[in-house]
């Protein structure tokens, strides 16, 4: 645990060298709440462009809507910002030699490995929750329609297993290769796959699977309640199985 614990603090004092813990919740914030700021807009920027006299009508979405619109905003640019941000985690420190010398100390590859992905996690996750949580805090302040804020931190907590899937997947992506790029490449097309095959097949079980939760995360955040224990089971089974696959990997690598 000791040991775990000094390469946990190695790698958070790198995200803090390299600027990412303060780069990816701003870009996460950046991300997210631009929908809800361009909704409110959108009406006053058409009737500038619009024949004088004109009438347009925008229905307003309610608040759980611009909320459900800022997890979709999320869902490809957000997921390829946490690629980005640790797709180099592993395969840029083998390339450039340094696995090789923080593995001549007592240090398992088992303990390396999780220690990135427990930092990696932590700096995905709170930046996630920051990024939603000033999107509602605006969302809330631009429209006139109250904010149901029990809906909303539900729908956020269920979405945070994904979050976690990507980092676990592009961890492990990276202790297949020595290029951070095919690290990249190889854990974006998993994620795809995971969460748009089974959308086309009409086997029960896929419902267990991550684009069950994110769907639930979804119509949580519009005050639907669904049984989601199902995708919860799923998805924490599938990192657990990512990061043992990733393991033996990084075991039988020379490094």
């Amino acid at each position: 645990m000791m040991i775990f614990m000094r390469m946990f603090q190695k790698e958070w004092k790198e995200l803090m060298g390299t600027y990412k813990i303060i780069f990816v919740p701003i870009a996460f914030a950046v991300l997210m709440i631009s929908f809800p700021i361009s909704m409110k807009l959108l009406p006053d920027l058409l009737a500038r462009e619009m024949p004088e006299g004109a009438v347009i009508e925008i229905p307003e979405l309610s608040t759980s809507e611009m909320m459900s619109a800022a997890f979709s905003n999320f869902e490809l640019i957000g997921v390829i910002i946490l690629i980005l941000i640790s797709m180099g985690s592993i395969a840029g420190e083998r390339e450039k030699g340094v696995a090789a010398m923080v593995l001549v100390k007592p240090v398992s590859r088992a303990v390396y490995l999780l220690a990135k992905w427990s930092a990696y996690s932590l700096l995905a996750v709170g930046s996630f929750i920051f990024g939603m949580l000033l999107t509602a805090y605006y969302t809330n302040l631009l429209f006139s329609e109250n904010l149901i804020w029990a809906d909303t931190i539900g729908g956020l907590l269920l979405y945070l297993p994904i979050i976690v899937l990507i980092i676990t997947l592009s961890i492990c992506a990276s202790s297949f290769s020595k290029s951070a790029v095919t690290a990249g490449f190889i854990s974006l097309v998993l994620y795809l796959l995971i969460m748009n095959v089974p959308k086309f097949l009409q086997a029960r079980w896929v419902d267990y699977l991550p684009h069950g939760l994110v769907n639930g995360a979804n119509e949580f955040m519009k005050g639907n309640i669904i049984d989601l224990a199902g995708p919860l089971l799923g998805v924490f089974f599938l990192i657990v199985l990512v990061l043992a696959v990733g393991i033996v990997q990084l075991k039988r690598q020379e490094i």
